[in-house]
């Protein structure tokens, strides 16, 4: 399996070897330079409009790291993004949450698509849309990368870059049973638990 990345507007290839123990092994001397690693995602069919937690948020950020000039384009090989990354495999996720809680969500997404909006059980107003389930996994699969990256990193220079992985839906307050505070599942807990299997 493969997971490209973009870095310092090039693309440069990580490949992930699924039968060492998956890790992204860099292929670029930059990833030495780096300082700081991140990915977005989005989530753009994740929304309710005037919610707390909408689609604005995370562009809204990015447009500021651009202002702000913390972006590739202004700090070179200091800032990595990684553009292309893969979404989280259902083991991934059933190694913080419940199976039963991974499927259900998986299964209600045709009542998300009809009914365009629907609330998840759980603590907190956590809702859905159709497009919820996949991109909760991608937004976890971010986490993901940007562990591997960091830890690659660490391999190869004494002082590693700091990774951050700007997503939505959010992820910090999801608990293994359920979602709770607008967060579908522990991004944070996914990357760390993954960390911790490879």
């Amino acid at each position: 399996m493969k997971c490209s990345a973009t870095v310092n507007g090039g693309s440069d290839s990580f490949s992930r070897d699924t039968e060492l123990g998956p890790s992204l092994v860099p292929q670029a001397s930059e990833l030495a330079d780096a300082r700081v690693i991140y990915c977005a995602a989005p989530a753009m069919g994740h929304n309710q409009e005037s919610h707390p937690e909408c689609n604005a948020r995370v562009p809204a950020i990015l447009d500021s790291l651009q202002k702000m000039e913390l972006t590739p384009e202004f700090r070179g090989k200091e800032v990595i993004r990684i553009q292309n990354f893969r979404s989280a495999s259902v083991d991934d996720i059933t190694a913080v949450h419940s199976s039963a809680y991974v499927m259900g969500l998986e299964k209600i997404m045709e009542t998300a698509a009809q009914e365009g909006l629907i609330h998840i059980e759980g603590s907190g107003p956590t809702y859905a849309t159709a497009t919820t389930f996949s991109e909760s996994m991608f937004a976890a699969g971010a986490g993901i990368t940007v562990t591997d990256l960091v830890v690659a990193a660490s391999k190869i220079t004494a002082n590693p870059p700091s990774g951050f992985a700007l997503v939505r839906p959010p992820g910090h307050h999801a608990v293994p049973r359920g979602p709770m505070g607008f967060c579908v599942f522990g991004n944070v807990a996914i990357a760390a638990r993954y960390a911790q299997r490879v």
